[in-house]
């Protein structure tokens, strides 16, 4: 008997260290492996949880990744705020094709108004305001392979069991979600924006050219564009 409390003393000790990583196992919800609906009930659960395991430390580039998926559109805008306010070349706009989903989402809900009509109105009041330069690097945040994004989307998908996740596995599928979600919603309508802006900025001459607009490795053809104040557009 007189080894009990020391019995006693381990066993708690055991289990204030066991607790956290058993706390970051996350529910798998049912419907997980259907058409992806149940996806925001398990971004709300990890929430939780992340929020949980970082108290007063959570990351926002994490947090606004969960809250898109989650759909708190509003608080979502304020974690891109909070990654902004870390600074560093380009932060003004980092995340921009988010922060439009996002305004998108918020003005659909309020305005009654489908996604396309709230979306093309949140683009030309944030990115209009955008100074040319800038526009210019911006606008590539909104390209993407959507096939791509949804067949990285369904493979993690696939590969979560039914039952627990650990968290980790949790937010790296909601990522993948949240990524493919929000690039299906506007990439089809992102050219029409694009090209509606450009004819606001920009007088475009007959001449075509290649402009180097990506990568080293990636050109697309666009039309070699003059701006107004006759400054050549980096063609």
């Amino acid at each position: 008997m007189r080894r009990l409390p020391g019995v006693l003393l381990t066993l708690v000790l055991w289990a204030l260290v066991a607790w956290p990583a058993l706390a970051r196992d996350i529910r798998v919800p049912a419907g997980l492996h259907g058409d992806g609906r149940a996806m925001p009930a398990l971004a709300r659960e990890a929430l939780a949880a992340y929020r949980g395991e970082h108290p007063g430390d959570a990351d926002p580039g994490v947090l606004f990744r969960l809250q898109l998926a989650a759909g708190q559109y509003r608080e979502a805008l304020a974690s891109i705020d909070a990654v902004r306010a870390r600074g560093g070349a380009g932060s003004g706009w980092l995340y921009l094709q988010y922060e439009l989903h996002a305004r998108a989402k918020l003005l659909q809900a309020q305005q009654r108004v489908p996604y396309p009509q709230a979306w093309r109105s949140a683009f030309r009041d944030r990115f209009g305001t955008l100074d040319d330069a800038t526009a210019l690097q911006a606008e590539f945040a909104f390209g993407g392979n959507l096939a791509r994004m949804r067949a990285d989307f369904d493979a993690a998908r696939a590969a979560q069991a039914h039952g627990t996740m650990p968290l980790a596995d949790a937010l790296e599928l909601i990522r993948k979600y949240q990524v493919q979600d929000a690039y299906s919603s506007f990439v089809p309508l992102f050219a029409a924006a694009l090209a509606e802006d450009d004819a606001r900025r920009y007088a475009t001459s007959t001449a075509r050219s290649w402009c180097a607009r990506r990568t080293a490795r990636a050109f697309r053809r666009w039309s070699c564009v003059r701006p107004a104040r006759n400054r050549c557009r980096r063609c």
